[in-house]
């Protein structure tokens, strides 16, 4: 995860390491949640939430009618946005994430989770 403010320079981020076996969308929407608690610990009133997985983001946009187990924990987690006076949800490409990759790539080599603000 990769905090920026409004003129693109990073704030904050880190990765985390789980041992625990996950798709891809299910370890997209917990980053996705990480990304949420620290843009809401750095007491941000507004957010653009960047995410290169597709999917989720289709999942976000059409809440409303996805009834399996990972469309319930997206509504779950689409409620978390409620905390923001604007927050948006879009798809980014993902070459654009080298930060984040590195990130995660640290935190699985070394095993650890790393934050940074």
């Amino acid at each position: 995860m990769i905090v920026c403010d409004s003129n693109g320079f990073i704030i904050g981020g880190g990765g985390k390491f789980k041992i625990e076996e996950m798709t891809t969308k299910w370890a997209e929407l917990y980053a996705f949640e990480e990304g949420i608690k620290i843009v809401s610990f750095l007491n941000s009133a507004n957010a653009i939430l960047e995410v290169d997985c597709a999917s989720l983001v289709n999942r976000f946009k059409n809440c409303k009618e996805d009834i399996t187990i990972i469309g319930y924990c997206t509504k779950e987690t689409f409620k978390m946005l409620e905390m923001f006076s604007t927050a948006v949800v879009k798809w980014g490409n993902r070459s654009c994430n080298k930060v984040a990759d590195f990130m995660c790539k640290y935190a699985i080599l070394n095993n650890c989770n790393a934050c940074f603000y």
